[in-house]
């Protein structure tokens, strides 16, 4: 059955493995503590990323094969959530390898709270020992709408990272200012961290 889902149990890999092959089975399955053997690319067009694994703390596995995550809408509107990434944090015991993430689109929406907050693509907390191999992000994007609330130097945005450091390429990541009035965001990107500033009318 193409979206059945089948545990492995084996002797040579600690933890229980779900073989995935649909973005669907990845959704549906989706574990804080989970391991996954990716079987093939995952187009989330039609399928909708996990929101424990958006805000919370991964602590499994994903071992991806060599495939890709593709088409990955992601919107943070939570104002008490503070990690926002495809992981709101990666704990010690987290591995992500050998995985391709492309056109990702983070949407930091209206009515967000830049304050006391860490954000990035990938993920907002990376935790040291985490473990990240073979990790790609392509044609992907981070969206500041202008409507956000921000708290001047309390906050943090990094293209990949918003805390830790990963040494993933961050050239295929733009960020960029969205909402009704884009032009009173300015945007700075240095080694990686996004700076925001709000226009006078802006400021709140």
């Amino acid at each position: 059955v193409h979206n059945s889902t089948m545990k492995i149990y084996t002797s040579w890999k600690e933890g229980q493995w779900y073989q995935i092959t649909t973005a669907e089975q990845f959704s549906k399955n989706f574990s804080l503590n989970g391991y996954y053997d990716i079987q093939a690319d995952l187009d989330f067009t039609d399928a909708i990323w996990p929101t424990s694994a958006m805000h919370g703390n991964f602590a499994g596995v994903i071992q991806g094969n060599g495939h890709t995550f593709s088409n990955i809408s992601l919107e943070q509107t939570n104002t008490n959530k503070v990690y926002t990434g495809l992981f709101g944090s990666l704990t010690e015991t987290a591995s992500v390898q050998d995985v391709t993430f492309q056109n990702v689109a983070l949407t930091i929406k209206k009515g967000s709270r830049l304050n006391g907050v860490a954000y990035g693509l990938l993920t907002g907390n990376l935790v040291t020992g985490a473990t990240l191999e073979n990790v790609n992000i392509l044609d992907s994007s981070i969206l500041i709408d202008s409507g956000c609330y921000l708290a001047e130097d309390s906050y943090v945005i990094g293209l990949v990272c918003g805390m830790g450091s990963c040494g993933i390429d961050a050239s295929g990541i733009t960020c960029v200012a969205a909402g009704e009035n884009p032009e009173t965001v300015n945007i700075t990107v240095l080694d990686g961290t996004v700076q925001v500033q709000f226009g006078a009318e802006e400021n709140t």
